[in-house]
């Protein structure tokens, strides 16, 4: 983040992260079964989980902690040197042939 901030701060800086920064708060939102996946009963996330759900207050897998750090530098970078800055919490997205699993006891 200190290179783009001191050489091109204008630039939009994109992190990678993961969904696993919401710990098991997802776990929470009511889903209905379609005829090949789950998705969000909830209209409210027909588009996904929004950047403004929260990441406290849930249990979080050691990958999903040590995740969310990065997050918010990412965020707080943007906010106190005004840089465009977007974290992409990708899941899931290995394929047709990915398979969850349970992960840490949810």
């Amino acid at each position: 983040m200190e290179p783009a901030r001191r050489f091109c701060p204008e630039a939009p800086f994109i992190h990678l992260s993961s969904n696993k920064v919401y710990g098991d708060a997802p776990n929470r939102i009511v889903l209905r079964e379609l005829e090949t996946r789950w998705d969000y009963a909830d209209s409210a996330y027909v588009e996904g989980i929004p950047e403004t759900f929260a990441v406290d207050q849930s249990k979080h897998s050691l990958f999903g902690a040590s995740t969310l750090g990065p997050d918010v530098m990412v965020q707080e970078y943007g906010r106190y040197f005004g840089m465009p800055t977007c974290c992409l919490r990708g899941g899931c997205v290995t394929g047709p042939h990915h398979s969850d699993v349970e992960l840490h006891g949810f």
